[in-house]
């Protein structure tokens, strides 16, 4: 930490000790804790009490805290990751449920020493004998009991049950409704329901969609920008990728696992790249009326342009490493360099 403020301990709850917390300690978890659903509903409550914290001040350990988040999150919906992370921190012997074992060591390796009873010396047998005694002075006791009580019968009763018949009601004469009652329940019953769903909303950084006046409100454009906020907050997962004027398949796709987390004006990407995981975390702002994004993290910055369809995002922006840098004007990218370009296409995971 950068300061003498303790935001793991205040925000948190996290005592204070030598180094950070753990992943585990970090999301409030324990160790044994697998369920992938819990692990994303600890970390995203974290994350939102997290970024209320920011402008109290400690901006700058907010935005860490929230990134160390991210990666203890990402890392624990891993195995594989998980795994080199426990075995790096020494958790196997910490486990509640004494998992000392590496999880990846082979089965094979486990073997019982010659002349040695399997179980024998670990209590299994003096365990199985104990039981098996017990269950036998049970069976004598009750045995013992069922002959000293008497063999007596008891005579059966029998009882009267007397059936009263009730009278039929009496049919109620048909009575016809009017003509005009029946029509006014039929328009009732043929009635259809409106239809209410939500519209969707397309915002792009098109001509199209920009407004022929030459003149826009501020407090529209503000409008806009702010609905456009909540309908981008969430999940989402990467589907298509292309970098530097270059397209990536399914299968690099699928092995980054790239992953967008939107909290307020919170914006965190996550990808695992050569076995490493990767994460950039920061705040982001955006204009709707012409489709800008821009973000600031902790060591870098990003521009450019979005677009908003349904349950489909697309990001197209430059990695600003100086002040040539310009916001691209269509989705796709070049070549040019220090201020490489992306694009990157997200679906919504619900």
């Amino acid at each position: 930490m950068t300061d003498e403020f303790d935001g793991y301990r205040k925000w948190l709850g996290i005592a204070g000790k030598k180094g950070l917390p753990s992943h585990y300690e970090l999301l409030g978890i324990t160790l044994d804790e697998d369920d992938p659903d819990v692990i994303r509903a600890t970390a995203e409550q974290r994350r939102r009490f997290v970024e209320s914290k920011r402008g109290d001040g400690h901006d700058k350990i907010v935005t860490e805290i929230l990134y160390r988040i991210s990666e203890a999150e990402a890392t624990l919906l891993n195995a594989q990751m998980r795994r080199d992370y426990d075995r790096k921190m020494n958790l196997f012997e910490k486990r509640q449920k004494n998992r000392q074992v590496d999880p990846q060591a082979p089965r094979s390796v486990v073997r019982s020493q010659p002349g040695r009873t399997v179980g024998e010396d670990s209590g299994i047998m003096m365990t199985a004998i104990g039981v098996m005694a017990v269950v036998c002075v049970g069976f004598g006791i009750m045995a013992w009991f069922s002959f000293q009580l008497p063999w007596t019968k008891e005579p059966k009763q029998t009882e009267v049950v007397q059936v009263q018949a009730q009278p039929e009601a009496a049919e109620k004469p048909h009575q016809e409704q009017p003509v005009e009652s029946q029509v006014a329940n039929d328009d009732r019953m043929i009635k259809p329901e409106i239809d209410k769903r939500p519209e969707t909303v397309v915002l792009a950084n098109s001509d199209a969609v920009k407004p022929e006046a030459p003149f826009q409100s501020n407090q529209g454009d503000e409008d806009a920008t702010a609905k456009t906020i909540k309908l981008i907050q969430g999940e989402w997962a990467c589907i298509a990728m292309e970098e530097i004027g270059i397209k990536a398949n399914q299968a690099t796709i699928k092995q980054e696992n790239r992953r967008v987390t939107i909290t307020g004006t919170s914006f965190t990407m996550r990808r695992v790249k050569n076995g490493a995981l990767g994460t950039h975390a920061g705040t982001f702002e955006i204009d709707a009326s012409k489709g800008h994004f821009d973000f600031v993290g902790q060591d870098e910055e990003w521009t450019g342009i979005f677009e908003l369809n349904g349950d489909i995002l697309k990001l197209c922006y430059r990695y600003k490493k100086n002040q040539n840098c310009l916001r691209p004007k269509d989705f796709k990218t070049d070549k040019e360099r220090p201020n490489i370009s992306v694009f990157y296409t997200y679906k919504r995971d619900a």
